[in-house]
């Protein structure tokens, strides 16, 4: 759905597009576009080598795992706060985690003015994601600086 060099302001644009004739659409995005968002924080700020940090994100489905790999890597590195205080609306966000996967497994009826809601609490969480960033002089939306595994050479 979104092309490699749109803005944030675009993303967020496509999405609120969406919102009132597809809102089902718009919920599944704005959700990739939260996680995608979180996965680049995660990578962009660890100091682990990015390899090893792509192996512990793709393993990373529930916002519990998301937490853990954000203790690790980014609170306990940088000296952040824990991941529920990043976000103005953290309780929303879990609440989409849960939401996510009732969609995909279809099991309940979805009441729409909650859906809307969650979207719109998924796309500020993203720009939350993006402030933090940019903090760090860290443009999460353009390529990400790789690390290298550093080996030494032992005789």
């Amino acid at each position: 759905m979104f092309i490699k060099n749109d803005t944030i302001e675009e993303r967020e644009q496509m999405i609120y597009d969406l919102l009132n004739s597809e809102p089902f659409l718009a919920f599944s995005i704005a959700f990739t576009h939260f996680e995608w968002s979180l996965k680049r924080t995660i990578l962009s700020l660890s100091k682990t080598p990015s390899i090893v940090v792509k192996k512990k994100l793709e393993e990373s489905l529930t916002i519990n795992n998301y937490r853990t790999l954000w203790s690790k890597e980014i609170k306990g590195k940088l000296g952040l706060r824990v991941l529920a205080k990043q976000f103005s609306d953290w309780n929303n966000i879990v609440e989409s985690f849960k939401m996510r996967d009732r969609l995909f497994e279809n099991s309940k009826s979805i009441n729409t003015n909650k859906l809307k809601n969650l979207t719109k609490s998924l796309i500020n969480s993203a720009r939350e994601l993006n402030t933090l960033c940019l903090q760090f002089d860290i443009n999460i939306y353009i390529k990400v600086q790789i690390r290298q595994n550093r080996f030494l050479k032992v005789i």
